[in-house]
């Protein structure tokens, strides 16, 4: 830890509340993020570089230049660290310590205003709240979702005509250990069918619901960006599109419809099924 102003980083034993002193910097320190491996990242607000410090030996390792945090840095699972800055009108950075030094930072996304703070949801969208105007911004896609779920087919009903409509399903079941919110699906059509509505459908926890989705100009794949699935962990959802299927298949012909969860996706699954009647 560190304090606002300080140019000392503490290590603190959780179990008497002593401080111990790990290293003092040439500059006052504004963020500390730990990797776990016994090392604390730390950047100096003056010169605006991040070190690596061994709090072993009080060693400390250039990292990137230019890192002009505001007081927080964030790692994720990866190694990779992430911060907020006032610069380019509020901007989202991330550093990979893995990659030759000095690092450069990757700009992710701009506009957050003056961002004070910083966190990450288990969908992997960041949390930023910007202290000018009090705005929380919601950036999605940032990590790599912490979600798990099987996807099995659920079929396309009893009844599949050629030439007449189908409603392709899947079953996706949450086996995290978090709650998966407001996802985008993508449904992919193989041959003998085209996509026919621009919604999508899901029953779940004893309701049905529907989504806004985008067609491709070919009619074979649907993008839906806010699915609303909110299935607690253990809970699970029937998820279908409608599509047409293609006049003079025989009876038997096999079909399919690939079901995306995420994105990146954390979950995929195939809806398989055949014609009925011709």
């Amino acid at each position: 830890m560190t304090q606002q102003g300080s140019k000392t980083l503490f290590e603190v034993d959780l179990a008497t509340g002593k401080a111990t002193e790990a290293f003092v910097a040439d500059h006052d320190l504004a963020a500390v993020a730990l990797d776990g491996r016994g090392n604390a990242y730390v950047n100096e607000t003056d010169s605006n570089i991040l070190y690596r410090v061994s709090l072993e030996t009080g060693r400390k390792t250039k990292i990137a230049d230019g890192v002009k945090s505001n007081w927080v840095l964030r790692k994720d699972a990866g190694g990779r660290l992430y911060y907020v800055t006032d610069a380019n009108g509020g901007s989202l950075y991330r550093v990979d310590p893995s990659k030759p030094a000095p690092v450069a930072p990757e700009l992710l996304v701009t506009g957050l205003g003056k961002p004070t703070s910083l966190d990450f949801e288990p969908s992997g969208a960041a949390l930023i709240a910007d202290r000018s105007t009090g705005t929380l911004w919601r950036v999605t896609h940032v990590l790599t979702s912490t979600h798990t779920a099987t996807v099995t087919s659920a079929g396309a009903g009893t009844k599949v005509t050629a030439g007449g409509f189908a409603s392709p399903a899947v079953k996706v079941h949450n086996t995290s250990k978090t709650t998966i919110g407001t996802e985008r699906v993508t449904v992919t059509v193989g041959p003998g069918t085209k996509i026919s509505s621009t919604r999508i459908g899901w029953w779940a926890i004893g309701a049905s619901h529907t989504a806004d989705c985008t067609r491709s100009a070919d009619k074979t794949t649907l993008t839906c960006d806010k699915v609303d699935l909110n299935l607690a962990p253990g809970e699970q959802a029937q998820v279908w599109a409608s599509v047409k299927v293609d006049p003079g298949l025989a009876v038997g012909t096999n079909l399919k419809a690939a079901f995306a969860f995420g994105s990146p996706a954390f979950a995929t699954g195939d809806s398989t099924y055949k014609v009925t009647t011709a």
